[in-house]
Formats: structure tokens, sequence, C-alpha cells
């Protein structure tokens, strides 16, 4: 049997990153990060466009459903149906707004007190009873409950990143709808100086790497995912990446066949990653054997909001740096 030792494994962070909600004066990048991409002239797909003004209501836009919603003043009771969003409202300082959340909704600690309108099936009576006056909802995982308060008439605001980027244009467009665009505006510049640090550079060879979203079935990330984005963004080439279904199922031999450098596992503690070492099937994979285990939090890996960027950092970390 193949024995490893638990303290040479790449464990990075499985505790939740507390920098970004609640507050958008976070802390200056480190040496690593310390590209400040807002000052740079000519960055090409990193111009977000920021401006200062508030939002003027009524407001119209098009939402990443395609969709032109008209928002006609201010939002005061605002429900989210997705962790990611209630993460980026909270981030822009909007906590007292929001009226309601999923069960999944866990982060800051201080949000898991409002009302709950479901998990991953929403209670459309629920949301009605609230009276929101701005839902905000992910495109993929709730087209159907999207047309259905849309049909009740209800003001749904769909953000749907597939991309870095796209996380951070869903930050300022929430920014924008909900009068928080300087706040958003910040969080962005923030945000986008941290990434200018950790984008990889062409002198360096792309690790391969296989993501673990969940374990039974084997979930990992295929194209066209924010996820897929993030690694190969920081210089690693996922395995899957050329699957064009966004989270396949992914068989062990099929992954014994592919060999990765690296293996991402989203967990919260160390239980999957011993379950992994101990499987005789696992121990065959060079990543196994040279202890190339990287454990993220689920909650900054899985979801595409402002701690999403943090995950990329402690991989980065991980892969990169020389101890």
């Amino acid at each position: 049997m193949l024995k490893i030792q638990k303290s040479k494994l790449k464990i990075i962070s499985n505790e939740p990153d507390n920098e970004l909600v609640g507050s958008v004066s976070v802390r200056e990048p480190r040496s690593l990060f310390s590209g400040i991409l807002i000052l740079l002239l000519g960055f090409g797909i990193w111009s977000l466009g920021f401006t200062s003004e508030a939002s003027i209501y009524p407001l119209t836009i098009k939402d990443d459903s395609g969709q032109k919603i008209t928002i006609k003043s201010e939002p005061k009771r605002i429900i989210s149906t997705m962790p990611s969003n209630t993460e980026i409202l909270a981030a822009l300082g909007l906590n007292d707004k929001i009226v309601g959340i999923t069960t999944k909704c866990n982060y800051p600690p201080s949000i898991t007190a409002k009302e709950k309108v479901g998990s991953t099936i929403i209670n459309i009576e629920k949301v009605v009873s609230l009276k929101p006056d701005l839902i905000v909802m992910s495109g993929d995982a709730q087209k159907s409950d999207v047309a259905k308060l849309r049909g009740l008439n209800m003001q749904v605001l769909v953000v749907n990143p597939h991309s870095v980027k796209d996380i951070l244009s869903s930050i300022k467009l929430i920014g924008k709808v909900t009068n928080k665009e300087r706040a958003s505006q910040k969080l962005a510049r923030n945000l986008s100086g941290r990434l200018k640090g950790i984008e990889w550079r062409p002198y360096k060879k792309k690790p391969s790497v296989f993501i673990e979203i969940w374990h039974n079935p084997l979930i990992t990330s295929g194209k066209g995912t924010y996820l897929n984005d993030g690694l190969s963004f920081i210089g690693l080439n996922n395995i899957a990446g050329g699957i064009n279904i966004s989270y396949p199922e992914y068989s062990i031999e099929k992954l014994l066949v592919d060999n990765p450098d690296y293996i991402v596992v989203a967990g919260d503690d160390y239980t999957r990653v011993t379950q992994i070492i101990s499987d005789q099937n696992w121990q065959k994979l060079n990543a196994v054997k040279t202890s190339r285990i990287i454990l993220i939090n689920s909650d900054i890996l899985l979801r595409p909001g402002p701690r999403f960027v943090s995950a990329l950092e402690k991989i980065v970390k991980s892969v990169y740096e020389k101890k």
C-alpha cells in the first residue's frame, strides 16, 4: 500500500476566505499579487470601463439572460437565490436590503438569519410572499424558476458567469442595478489587480490538473465554465477542458489514462483526501504519488463570486511558489 505523509500533501486552506464580504475596503495584494490592472493602458479584455456615477432610475439594462429589464427605483427588498450572488450583494454592503436567501447561502455568517426561499429548488410562493422588488438569480441552474417568476411579473436579474472576466462583470452589473456602482467598481478593481498578479506568463510550462467537484459520481468541470477558465488563466491545463459539457462525469479509467500532475479537490476537510490516498486506483496517479493533491474549501472554489479569486491564489501558491 502506498504511504503518503499527510504533512507533505499540498493542503491549501480548507477554511473559507473571509476578506471580501461585508466591506469593499479590502487589503492590498501581497507582493506576488501587486499588479494593479486599472492603472495600465491598453489592457485588452480586462478593460472594465469604470465610472463613478451613481445609478439613475428608471434604469434599463440587459442581463445575462439577454433580456432587457427596467428597474423603476433603487431596490429595497432583494432576494438572492444563489450563494455566489448572496456573497456579491453582501460584499457591496447590501445586507440590510436582503430579505430572502436559500439554505445554501451561508456567507457571511450574519446572512443566515434571513428568510429562506428554498434550497436548490426555489419555493416560488415563499418568494412572492416576501414582496421583493429585485430577485438575483442564476441563468444556467435556474432557468425554469426564472421563467416562472418573470411570468408572475417579478423583477428578476440574471447573472451567469462562465469566465473569470464574467465574474467581474456580474459584480459590476449587480452594483449598477442596486445603486452600489462605486462599491462594485472598487471591489472589481481590487480583484482585477489580484488577478493580474497571478495571470499565467507564457514562459511557464502548463501543468495538467484534474478538479474534483464531487466524488460519487466523479464530477469535474468542462468547457465553458468559470472553473475551467480560471485554471487556464493561472496556467493550468484542465484535463477535462475539452469536454463540451459544463460539469461532466469522469471515469477513474479515463483519469488513469490522463494522469494529471495535480488534483484539486473541492472539500471542507481532510476526509476526501484520505479516501483518495487510500484508494488503490488513485494511488496509480502521478499526482497522488508525488503528493500533489490540493484541497480548497468548496465555498470559495465552487462559487463564482468575489472569493473565487482567493481560490485561484491558493492554487497558484501551491503549484508555483517554491517551498
